[in-house]
């Protein structure tokens, strides 16, 4: 399963071609609550600073499979009507490690029950290509000699990095919400040219729409169905989930990820708890349901959610009265 895992990452990453483009866009369980990631416009949009941690095992079992390290915080600046942020994300899978460093700006347009808000994202994308554990099927390995036999793969380590750009909007007219975002808009190339034959990667525009409702039920449970979408014009993704809330204290939720029976992926199960009023934490564990399954035991995700409210500062001229004042 090793070598297959191995054989099938060289595959997407370099065959074929000089310049190469690839699925980049990692998958989430907890997409409804790190939008910020796919949609700048999402992020910070209520009076509450965030700070979110995320931590994804993809595919255990498996040599070689996916794990992704996620950090972001956002903050509402009041005066512009929006909210700053920063994103960084590690994701590796096999012998390829990508790490994403983000800054994103947004702001809102508010008529009576509904607002539009719009956002920008730019930063750098660094990826690593670990030769030394590429494995071809006509490649000689022996200890002290890697050979590919393909001039094309590299032997050793080597990096490249670009900047990476990125738009999006949300509408939301009471408890809707649909965004519209593209990602990686505008990506340079990375130029790896420390082997025998130089290449050329570059990660393709991708398009992300989500939909999303609060209904309340009663006084103690919400529902929550969720839907995102996910393409790159060559490939396809689904997202569609329902969650269940209750007393703002505990959260279930089920979800399928696939979009037809060749990128049918998961099952995801979710379970969420407000363990103080400011944070939350989430675990997900994804049943696989593609060929995998049978080299996999599941997908595991955990999720930290820290909220610290922020004073909306005050209209209208502050007059501070002395006798008040202590010393």
């Amino acid at each position: 399963m090793k070598k297959y895992l191995h054989s099938t990452l060289v595959l997407l990453l370099f065959a074929c071609s000089v310049q190469l483009k690839a699925q980049q866009l990692i998958q989430l369980s907890h997409s409804p609550r790190v939008q910020s990631f796919y949609n700048p416009a999402t992020m910070a949009n209520g009076t509450d600073a965030e700070i979110t941690a995320l931590y994804r095992s993809q595919w255990t079992g498996i040599s070689g499979n996916p794990e992704t390290q996620f950090l972001s915080a956002a903050y509402p600046l009041y005066a512009m009507n929006g909210a700053v942020g920063l994103t960084l994300v590690n994701d590796v899978i096999g012998p390829q490690q990508d790490m994403l460093a983000r800054l994103s700006f947004n702001r809102q347009f508010k008529w009576k029950e509904s607002r539009l808000i719009l956002g920008a994202n730019a930063g750098f994308i660094q990826k690593t290509l670990h030769g030394d554990r590429l494995i071809t099927p006509t490649g000689t390995y022996e200890p002290g000699l890697i050979n590919h036999n393909d001039v094309k793969l590299p032997a050793v380590k080597q990096q490249a990095g670009a900047v990476d750009f990125g738009l999006g909007m949300l509408f939301q007219i009471k408890e809707l919400r649909v965004s519209l975002a593209a990602q990686h808009l505008y990506s340079g190339k990375m130029n790896f040219e420390g082997g025998n034959a130089p290449f050329a990667i570059q990660v393709p525009p991708q398009v992300i729409a989500a939909l999303s409702y609060q209904l309340k039920l009663n006084h103690s449970f919400k529902l929550n169905p969720f839907l995102q979408g996910k393409s790159d014009r060559n490939l396809q993704q689904l997202d569609v989930g329902l969650g269940l809330s209750y007393s703002d204290l505990f959260s279930f939720g089920l979800a399928w990820r696939g979009y037809n029976k060749y990128t049918a992926d998961a099952v995801i199960a979710m379970l969420g708890l407000n363990a103080t009023p400011g944070l939350y934490v989430g675990y997900s564990y994804d049943f696989t349901v593609s060929q995998l399954r049978a080299a996999s035991s599941g997908t595991h995700e955990i999720i930290f959610n820290y909220s610290i409210p922020v004073l909306v500062p005050s209209k209208g001229k502050i007059i501070n009265n002395p006798r008040f004042l202590a010393f």
